[in-house]
């Protein structure tokens, strides 16, 4: 088991399991004349939502761990406040917030390097402004990606 992910990477139990799901399906599949392929591929499809929202739980439960949310340096309203773009709202959706639900919520948030800027990093929260728009509110020194790490 991965300490990290806490995903099982036990090639024998995966491969075990997968044999055994295989005979399953040829065994139903045959068993209620349905087309092997066609179960197959129904199977699979509702196998990767249900590891889709597995994964996506596991996020929410790194503690410490946390992911870092991207941020636009060119969304900054001021020395400590970003508005939200659409990839900080792809990025919580990921991880199976909405702003709504990670209002008030800390979060790891970093910037793409550019020409302009370098990589940032910073620790900050979900708010809201008074006029109902969503914005992280950065609650620690902003810093260089390599500085980051030396907190």
């Amino acid at each position: 088991m991965n300490k990290k992910s806490k995903i099982p990477t036990d090639s024998i139990i995966i491969n075990g399991v997968s044999f055994f799901a295989i005979g399953l399906i040829a065994i139903v599949s045959r068993t209620l004349n349905i087309s092997f392929f066609f179960l197959f591929m129904s199977l699979a499809a509702v196998a990767w939502v249900i590891m889709h929202f597995y994964e996506k739980s596991l996020l929410k439960d790194l503690g410490d761990e946390q992911p870092a949310i991207y941020c636009e340096w060119e969304n900054r309203l001021n020395e400590t406040d970003f508005r939200f773009s659409q990839f900080t709202v792809r990025d919580l959706t990921d991880l199976g917030f909405t702003p709504e639900t990670a209002l008030g919520k800390s979060f790891v948030f970093h910037t793409e390097p550019s020409l302009d800027c370098p990589d940032y990093y910073f620790e900050g929260m979900i708010m809201k402004d008074q006029s109902g728009e969503y914005f992280i509110k950065s609650t620690e020194d902003i810093r260089v990606h390599q500085d980051f790490s030396n907190n």
